[in-house]
């Protein structure tokens, strides 16, 4: 046997040794079928009827192929719903649909949020979709209460297989408030639900051993950013401490990122923006 292959195997197995021994790696991709069903009940019994939250599509985006595939869509109140790169590989639409956004006013300490098929806070005025196209769309919505309106420019990105979502939340009133912005996705990585989960300061993630992932990346500058979180079940934005669990983690769990406003002055906007991409 020559010395290159026998350096080759000795690789191999001691790979393979590391990954077998090593208990903080991740768990194998795959879930044995009856952890997969649970998974999907669980999710299936947390959906929330509301008259107003919806996961139906409005706009639907298709770009790319191969490894550059990439299906999205988007709901009537900007939620994304649908995230399928490389073709087939669905990482948003399994189970119950979950994505979308939440915003807390530290003056008032009341949260407004949307997140599809897992209900919304019922205190939003009806959206306005200000324009769309093959790619993008842009949507307005104001709380009920008349002090927010959120603008959300939803891009699909054909170049780099990925979504981009731009927020900018304006106050209407004539005093400074206060209060945090987030975005949420149930994500279901490779079309399963027990996937490996993670988070950085700028990003959180799930993904497959061996398989794909999904990553929510925040996009510079990073003025405004916490961090980014994984959590259980979906987040109240006036309280988001009470879902964040500690990762890496393996299950069927949710991520966001969060986004801080110390001030937001009389009619003024902060804006941030992240993105969706395989991983």
């Amino acid at each position: 046997m020559s010395k290159h292959l026998t350096l080759v195997l000795t690789l191999f197995t001691f790979i393979g040794f590391g990954v077998a021994q090593n208990p903080h790696l991740p768990r194998a991709s795959k879930p044995d079928p009856a952890a997969e069903q649970a998974a999907r009940q669980a999710q299936l019994s947390h959906k929330v009827d509301s008259p107003d939250a919806t996961s139906n599509c409005s706009y639907t985006f298709t770009t790319g192929t191969g490894q550059n595939f990439l299906q999205s869509c988007v709901t009537v109140n900007g939620n994304v719903v649908e995230f399928q790169s490389p073709e087939s590989k669905e990482s948003i639409r399994v189970g119950s649909y979950g994505e979308g956004y939440g915003f807390c006013d530290f003056n008032s300490n009341v949260a407004y949020y949307d997140y599809a098929d897992y209900g919304d806070s019922g205190n939003w005025l009806a959206p306005t979709t200000v324009s769309h196209n093959a790619t993008s769309a842009k949507i307005v919505r104001t709380t009920s209460d008349g002090i927010w309106t959120l603008t959300q420019t939803i891009t699909q990105v054909a170049g780099t297989a990925s979504v981009k979502v731009s927020m900018a939340l304006k106050n209407n009133t004539g005093i400074e408030r206060a209060g945090l912005l987030l975005r949420w996705v149930d994500a279901d990585a490779d079309s399963t639900y027990n996937n490996n989960w993670g988070s950085t300061s700028e990003s959180a993630f799930a993904w497959n051993t061996y398989g794909y992932g999904l990553v929510m990346q925040s996009v510079a500058p990073w003025t405004y950013l916490e961090y980014g979180y994984v959590n259980s079940g979906h987040p109240n934005p006036c309280d988001t401490g009470a879902s964040i669990i500690d990762s890496p983690v393996n299950g069927d769990y949710g991520m966001f990122l969060l986004y801080f406003f110390s001030s937001v002055p009389k009619n003024a906007t902060k804006t941030v923006a992240l993105t969706y991409k395989t991983m």
